[in-house]
């Protein structure tokens, strides 16, 4: 078990992402990532306006690390969200 009772040992990233909710694609940064999981940061154009996703909403990010993956939104931070794998097909 990883630090923090957590199941899996987070690694740090700053990479480019796609986040993709239905047809609208979304530019943003993995900043760090697990096997179970990844935080994402992103804001929309225009700088200041954050874009949040439901909790428990299905979306699809793709990124040089993460190839692409399909995962459920389990919580919101100031600049993004974090997503769990589990239970999600993935190529």
């Amino acid at each position: 078990m990883a630090d923090g009772g957590r199941r899996h040992e987070r690694k740090p990233s700053d990479e480019p992402a796609a986040i993709q909710k239905g047809s609208e694609t979304y530019d943003g940064t993995v900043t760090d990532i697990s096997d179970s999981g990844a935080a994402i940061d992103f804001a929309l154009p225009g700088g200041t306006s954050k874009l949040k996703f439901d909790v428990g909403e299905q979306i699809n990010v793709e990124s040089r690390s993460l190839h692409e993956k399909e995962g459920r939104v389990v919580r919101h931070s100031d600049g993004g969200f974090a997503l769990n794998f589990d239970g999600f097909k993935t190529d």
